[in-house]
């Protein structure tokens, strides 16, 4: 696993200060396990379903999750279908005021989705 403050070398010094407002403002109904990749931070439910992930780019941070509706508005600048019944959005951060009570409302239903069971049923 690589370290979060290596995916920051090279990048905006502002990026991680985003990054650390954005895990702040998480609202979820449980916990939540950070992984790193050679690219990219992916946080997951207690039940290890990936609900946000975060990918440090040169200026902004471009982040995604999961939700079971398409939302084509802004501050969302793409929707990915990767199932029947699930749509990756997209959003980037160039600044800690880009994270707002809509976003973090919005990743919030992605933890709660990404919590339930097979049979629609939060998990504990």
């Amino acid at each position: 696993m690589v370290k979060v403050e290596t995916l920051f070398l090279r990048r905006e010094l502002k990026l991680f200060d985003i990054y650390q407002k954005l895990l702040k403002s998480l609202k979820t109904n449980g916990l939540w396990i950070e992984t790193t990749s050679s690219k990219a931070i992916t946080l997951y439910t207690e039940n290890r379903k990936a609900f946000l992930g975060i990918e440090p780019k040169k200026a902004f941070l471009n982040i995604w999750f999961l939700l079971d509706k398409k939302i084509e508005e802004f501050p969302i600048f793409k929707v990915l279908q990767p199932s029947k019944n699930k749509f990756g959005h997209f959003v980037r951060l160039y600044d800690k005021k880009d994270i707002d009570a809509y976003l973090i409302n919005l990743i919030g239903e992605s933890y709660n989705l990404m919590s339930q069971n097979h049979k629609g049923e939060l998990t504990e």
